[in-house]
């Protein structure tokens, strides 16, 4: 079997992990190519693998199609492939994949699906094919995103990785940071994609290095700091995570009500915020106005951190007693909390969006009315001054997390589901 994936942005984000996760199952099976029409980085997701190609025109797309025999031409909210494939003979399978939740990318897919050339759709969640089924757009197939619960595991042991910040302007390995960047309302990770339009990703995160840059902060605000170096003054102080980008879509200003609320409460807490390096500088000074006003002294602004050092995190946190928070307003999976829950950190999250499909059973107790601060308040103390609630949510978190969404078990589904659909077979994988 021969598979073609096609995206907007070869970022280290949530697309591309999830093609990276793929891949790592997929590779010994199938032949899998990769396009990205813009390159960001991204490559380094995929450990050197030699089918991964930069096509920024739709001549190249066609071009790379025409070269090879695909059974399968899959792309994730990229409209580039249908233009590439006007005027080919490829006779291979077409399925779109949906995995952002904005609006107006949605409006647009409904509108045009009628002219589009795809055989099937793919999103991945309950949550996701009903909303498609509301605008229209009926047959979506839910296929569970996965996790590497190889790097994404519970570490006692995990200190919080103090890492060197690269000089203002450059990535990690020093290169040149990318131009372009956006407005920051695209998605649902750390940091913003290079930009927005049509097949923008609602659930890609930028994963680079943290950059710790000159953040203005005033002084005793902790922005920018290495974590580790704040943890270290924080003595017994429990650790409220929060991860995403700073923009709407991801409700960052709902946190810090959320830690506002907290802090009249009680005095053992510190605050984490990861995320936003490559916010607009007016958003990085309304975090740092806004954070002084409200006077979060104990909150920690870490704008970048490395993917491979998320689970140490997450771990750091859930050894120390403290709770992973999320406040966004919509999210078509949710990866960073089934990061957390792999790494036996409770969550507390909104009743929005796949969320709640997340969130089952006794894990439910969790969730809370979005922008709720104060239920969101309550929750949080709750999983810190409960212990015997603490530890079944982590212990019932972490056994779905790894039972559910581990590579093996949703890679199989998936290559399964394409076998089926390869032949005409029946498309059902999940209710």
């Amino acid at each position: 079997m021969k598979i073609f994936y096609l995206y907007q942005f070869c970022i280290l984000g949530g697309v591309t992990t999830q093609l990276a996760n793929r891949l790592k199952f997929l590779r010994d099976r199938c032949e899998v190519h990769f396009g990205f029409v813009g390159d960001y980085g991204g490559r380094v997701a995929f450990e050197g693998y030699d089918k991964v190609r930069i096509l920024p025109t739709v001549e190249e797309i066609r071009a790379y199609i025409e070269a090879h025999d695909f059974d399968f031409l899959i792309t994730i909210d990229t409209y580039e492939l249908y233009d590439a494939l006007k005027s080919t003979n490829d006779s291979g399978t077409v399925i779109h994949e949906v995995h952002t939740t904005y609006e107006h990318a949605l409006r647009q897919l409904a509108e045009a699906k009628d002219d589009l050339p795809f055989d099937y759709v793919l999103t991945p969640s309950a949550y996701m094919k009903e909303r498609l089924e509301e605008m229209g757009i009926s047959g979506a197939i839910a296929v569970d995103n996965c996790l590497d619960m190889n790097l994404f595991r519970f570490d006692p042991a995990a200190g919080v990785p103090e890492l060197a910040a690269p000089e203002r302007g450059q990535d990690a390995s020093g290169r040149q940071r990318e131009p372009g960047q956006g407005h920051g309302t695209d998605a649902s990770g750390r940091d913003c994609e290079p930009r927005q339009g049509r097949g923008t990703d609602a659930s890609g995160r930028e994963r680079e290095s943290r950059q710790l840059p000159d953040s203005g902060a005033p002084s005793g605000a902790g922005f920018g700091e290495p974590a580790a170096a704040g943890a270290a003054r924080s003595g017994q102080d429990k650790i409220v995570l929060w991860v995403g980008k700073l923009d709407a879509h991801k409700n960052w200003t709902s946190f810090l009500e959320v830690a506002a609320r907290l802090n009249e409460r009680r005095s053992d807490l510190k605050f984490w915020l990861v995320g936003g390096y490559t916010a607009p500088e007016e958003v990085k000074r309304l975090l740092r106005e806004k954070t002084e006003q409200m006077g979060l002294a104990n909150l920690e602004w870490i704008p970048k951190i490395d993917y491979d050092a998320m689970y140490r995190f997450y771990s750091a946190v859930s050894s120390g007693g403290g709770v992973y928070v999320s406040t966004s307003t919509n999210e078509s999976f949710g990866m960073t909390v089934l990061e957390a829950m792999a790494c036996r950190c409770p969550a507390v999250v909104p009743r929005v969006g796949a969320l709640p499909e997340l969130l089952t059973g006794e894990l439910a107790v969790s969730l809370y009315e979005l922008n709720d601060e104060e239920a969101c308040a309550d929750r949080i103390c709750a999983l810190l001054d409960d212990g015997r609630l603490r530890s079944r949510l982590a212990d019932e978190g972490e056994r779905k997390a790894r039972k559910t969404y581990g590579i093996e078990a949703v890679g199989a589904q998936y290559l399964a589901l394409l076998e089926r659909l390869g032949s005409g077979g029946p498309s059902e994988v999940k209710d």
